[in-house]
């Protein structure tokens, strides 16, 4: 189990680690590059993980608080029930990702890339979908009440049987 505080990094690759049950606490990881690594169960607490990568990397059930995630990578990573909720993730790519179980709620998700991911049971309650790319995207079994979906890419997807779904925006297709 690693620990960091206060870590200011401005270009940290850290490919193939593993960081599983890692915490990381009001750090600057900015364009951190962490593919294909394991971080699962991990707590990211008031970090600013912007332009960060965690492409093809485990991050089940792993926990961001308070983090800043604007542009970042993660297709292809498994974020099976992990918790980013009310977060900032604009311009977030979690393309063909596996987000089941994950807790989105009250994130801003504003231009983020969701195509061809796993949503079973994801939570988008209350997130902020504006511009998303959700090509591809079956939201059957995801909880999406709420959500703001301002000209999402709607394209190929199964919204109408979500389980749970009211928008408090227009989404076109």
């Amino acid at each position: 189990d690693l620990t960091l505080r206060d870590c200011q990094a401005g270009l940290l690759i850290l490919q193939n680690c593993r960081g599983r049950h890692m915490q990381i606490h009001d750090s600057s990881l900015l364009q951190c590059i962490a593919m294909k690594g394991d971080f699962a169960e991990s707590a990211f607490v008031n970090t600013d993980l912007t332009k960060a990568s965690f492409m093809e990397s485990s991050l089940k059930k792993a926990t961001f608080t308070g983090c800043l995630l604007d542009c970042i990578h993660m297709e292809k990573a498994d974020l099976e029930a992990a918790s980013l909720r009310n977060l900032s993730i604009q311009k977030g790519n979690f393309k063909g990702a596996n987000l089941s179980l994950a807790d989105f709620s009250g994130s801003d998700l504003t231009y983020a890339d969701c195509s061809h991911s796993l949503v079973v049971h994801t939570n988008f309650t209350h997130a902020n979908l504006t511009l998303a790319n959700l090509h591809n995207v079956d939201f059957a079994k995801a909880r999406s009440d709420h959500a703001c979906l301002t000209n999402v890419r709607l394209t190929d997807n199964a919204l109408l049987r979500a389980e749970s779904f009211t928008a408090r925006c227009h989404a076109q297709s």
